[in-house]
């Protein structure tokens, strides 16, 4: 295929009314601006000047003034015609737009998560122009039937009735920037027909030293199709006739794929081959993985855990330590360039399970190239979040269309190992509204999800919602659901809420944290600095409606009070407050789940990159600024760790497949006295108790350190972890002066 790069430099018209134009030159008494395609237009204000900078202060708010704005964005380009069907394609478009060229439609975009293509009709030798009308969100939304009033407040009249990100309408962790883009590239591709449509790469199961794969295929009809893959010492080969098909291949002693800590992250170099007359005419490579996912599920679950909700891997329970994604920039067009960040994050963090969050977006195929080659298992959901979504012919046929593009894109990546149908969709019925709704009544999560998932990928699990409650679980109590996302009052991370939760497997859960002084310093302005009640505080909390919600005041206020009960009068005060909280809640949620480890299955605490500056649940600023949490988290989530749980034992915790070995000590910061020390073998997978330790005085701070050694470890590793007794109010000079002479948080 010969493709024309159409990025770069357009001419951008705005309106506030829809015009009947359909040629650049119609648009000739309205002065353009400059955009640079992919690009929002809250980007493109900034960068010419039109807006102020956009995280600083209160500025967001006035983009809020051009979200009804229609926009058009023109541009001209050379042609020379070449062998194929020349065909124009978008990548990303936010939403609703018509396509234009030469003055002839050519279509319409209707959904921001799957490219559009049209047949670039009537392209000619030589200039071309190509003009695209993006008619505004807001306008559109407002006009949907006012029947969808079940949501969050995120949502303002119709707009779940779009398929549009859900985070550009503003969430409690993204401003509101909802003006329409081009986001992502453009292009013109003559295209030339593929003799190889589809492949999907599947195995359907391990047995002790074989596993079965299969390979289905669409190619043209004549020939035959040939199959092959090696890794390491491991390889096969097939054959098939040619068509729509496929084939079943047995693999003795594969390389199995596996996350971390149960195996190597093996992927094969798969070659499917076109094969006419014994020559090869089309070839299609892939990266894959051989590797059953299960899930272990029941509907309800208790106090004592007689419930279920684990994840298998090649027959293997897992358990799940990992964090969830959200978009790693607020403005649409910026998240790709920032993904590379949130990446290495993940690896550095040693997370074995990243949740892809529904009110995002569905990440950039080096998200899940990756999560293949590192060992991260993703948990991916559709994009629906926190509403009841519309279920008209139209609203379905949309989504099922978006659902068969990314299903197609993402099923052959063994690190996918879920997906969901919506995120909060149960409980918005369920529990926000008095039970009016019954989630299993969702036609979408329901019906045009699942029949999506049972016709193109059976290597994975499917679940309608997180949390995902069926009728049993309604009927007995939403609270007794097996997964669940646990934020409730969002009090001290020990009250009784915390405590009484009985949940396998968290899929969100966190603690409010502020960035650090120099970058509240970079996005308050200097005036507003010590005005946390004030406006810019509220806005970067994040609430950019400047309609009340006490969210946003208690997070400030938790963020101050809850660990050393007093406010603290400087910024640096607070910061030091706000990230101590953070830090020790983070600790205290793994900590709870690594020591009932197999009771409990998995943790994906909430979350790891803000998108913008803000006070909230990241551990990673805006400005790739760590918070103390992100150090504690980071001590845990390595292959073997040793902590203190609230029976006061000792615990070791392995995650990794092999038997361990440690040699520990705990002492007393304050006093330097050691209180318990020995050699130990840890099984592998599990958390053993180890011996029962003194209570000391409220305040008092543990120190736990280990060196440790395993078959699957090229060296012995060391680790430190320590534990906080007592409950707050804590002294915060004594806090510092403990937590420093143990070399655990920086010095001032």
């Amino acid at each position: 295929m010969r493709i024309i790069d159409l990025n770069g430099e357009w001419r951008l018209y705005m309106s506030d009314a829809p015009l009947d134009v359909k040629t650049e030159a119609e648009l000739s008494a309205i002065k353009p601006l400059t955009a640079l395609i992919p690009e929002t237009l809250e980007a493109t204000l900034e960068r010419i000047g039109v807006l102020p900078e956009l995280f600083v202060g209160d500025n967001v708010l006035k983009a809020q003034a051009y979200e009804r704005k229609h926009l058009w964005y023109a541009r001209t380009f050379d042609y020379t015609p070449a062998e194929g069907v020349p065909t124009l394609r978008f990548d990303g478009v936010d939403t609703v737009a018509e396509v234009f060229l030469n003055g002839v439609k050519l279509g319409e975009t209707d959904n921001a998560f799957i490219p559009h293509e049209f047949a670039a009709e009537g392209v000619r030798e030589g200039k071309n122009e190509l003009l695209v009308h993006i008619l505004p969100s807001a306008v559109l939304e407002d006009a949907a039937p006012a029947a969808w009033e079940y949501g969050l407040p995120y949502y303002r009249d119709g707009a779940v009735t779009l398929r549009k990100p859900p985070f550009t309408h503003g969430w409690d962790i993204f401003p509101r920037l909802m003006c329409g883009a081009i986001f992502k590239g453009v292009s013109l591709v003559n295209k030339t027909p593929e003799l190889i449509k589809s492949v999907y790469f599947y195995t359907k199961e391990v047995v002790w030293r074989k596993a079965v794969v299969r390979v289905e295929y669409e190619t043209e009809e004549g020939g035959e199709v040939v199959v092959s893959g090696a890794c390491g010492r491991s390889a096969f080969r097939a054959s098939a006739p040619a068509g729509a098909g496929g084939v079943d291949i047995d693999v003795p002693d594969p390389m199995l794929w596996a996350p971390k800590g149960m195996g190597k992250p093996n992927l094969y170099d798969v070659k499917v081959e076109l094969v006419r007359g014994g020559e090869t005419v089309e070839t299609k490579t892939l990266k894959a993985g051989i590797r059953t996912a299960t899930l272990d599920r029941t509907s309800v679950t208790d106090a004592q855990g007689s419930g279920e909700f684990c994840f298998k891997i090649n027959g293997n329970k897992m358990f799940c330590l990992g964090t969830n994604h959200v978009p790693a920039h607020a403005v649409l067009s910026r998240c790709s360039e920032r993904l590379p960040v949130a990446l290495d994050l993940l690896e550095d963090l040693n997370c074995n399970t990243v949740r892809v969050w529904g009110g995002g977006i569905y990440e950039d195929d080096a998200f899940y190239d990756f999560c293949d080659e590192h060992g991260i298992a993703v948990w991916q959901d559709f994009m629906m979040a926190c509403a009841v979504y519309p279920e008209t012919d139209e609203f379905k046929a949309n989504l099922r269309r978006e659902a068969e593009y990314q299903v197609r894109r993402l099923r052959n990546h063994p690190c996918l190992i879920v997906w969901a149908g919506d995120n909060e969709g149960d409980a918005i019925r369920r529990e926000w509204y008095d039970g009016q709704l019954d989630p299993e009544d969702n036609a979408l999560t329901r019906g045009v999800l699942p029949d999506v998932i049972a016709r193109l990928d059976r290597s994975r699990v499917y679940i309608p919602s997180s949390p995902y409650f069926d009728r049993e679980c309604v009927e007995k109590g939403t609270h007794l659901c097996p997964e669940n996302h646990l934020w409730g009052p969002r009090d001290y991370y020990r009250s009784e809420f915390y405590k009484n939760a009985v949940a396998n497997f968290v899929s969100e859960i966190g603690y409010y944290g502020s960035p650090s002084a120099e970058s509240v310093r970079r996005f308050i302005t200097p005036d507003a600095i010590d005005d946390r009640t004030g406006s810019q505080w509220i806005t970067h909390s994040t609430d950019t409606w400047r309609e009340p919600d006490p969210l946003c005041n208690q997070r400030l206020n938790a963020q101050a009070n809850y660990i050393f009960g007093r406010t603290p009068e400087t910024l640096e005060d607070f910061v030091f407050a706000s990230q101590v909280s953070q830090a020790e809640a983070m600790k205290h949620f793994i900590e709870v789940f690594l020591a009932q480890k197999w009771r409990r299955t998995g943790i994906l605490w909430w979350n790891l990159l803000d998108g913008w500056p803000q006070f909230d649940n990241a551990v990673v600023g805006y400005d790739l600024d760590r918070r103390l949490a992100y150090d504690f988290i980071k001590r845990l989530q390595q292959p073997l760790c040793l902590l203190i749980d609230d029976e006061m034992t000792l615990r070791v915790i392995n995650n990794t497949e092999n038997e361990s070995y440690a040699e520990y000590r705990v002492s007393d910061v304050g006093s330097g006295r050691t209180l318990t020390e020995g050699r130990i073998a840890v099984a592998y997978n599990s958390s053993i108790p180890v011996c029962k330790l003194p209570a000391a005085e409220k305040g008092e701070v543990y120190l736990l350190e280990w060196d440790y050694r395993s078959s699957g470890l090229t060296s012995g590793r060391h680790g430190v972890n320590h534990y906080l007794h007592g409950d707050p109010p804590f002294d915060p000079e004594k806090y510092a002066s403990l937590m420093r002479k143990a070399g655990l948080i920086p010095e001032k």
